[in-house]
């Protein structure tokens, strides 16, 4: 997992997704990324191509669910290093 906080993986995948010009799926590259980047980069693609693959309140609640999980991961990481 990255050292960055999930939400910032989030926009820089959602970022890379909407400049992805002419990319409908995400590139090999991202599946070495956090659940995260490629959360949002799929989020950036369905903005730029102007089709949700889901409802919006199932995309918010599975970005909490991104977000609640890497900041436990982190917090125990911390504590495992105390």
């Amino acid at each position: 997992m990255s050292e960055r906080l999930p939400l910032d993986d989030m926009t820089a995948g959602y970022l890379a997704g909407l400049s992805a010009i002419g990319q409908i799926t995400p590139p090999l590259a991202t599946c070495h990324r956090s659940v995260a980047y490629q959360h949002g980069w799929l989020n950036g693609r369905d903005d730029r191509l102007h089709i949700p693959r889901e409802r919006a309140s199932v995309l918010r609640a599975r970005a909490a669910m991104i977000d609640a999980a890497a900041i436990r991961a982190l917090a125990n990481k911390e504590n495992i290093n105390e």
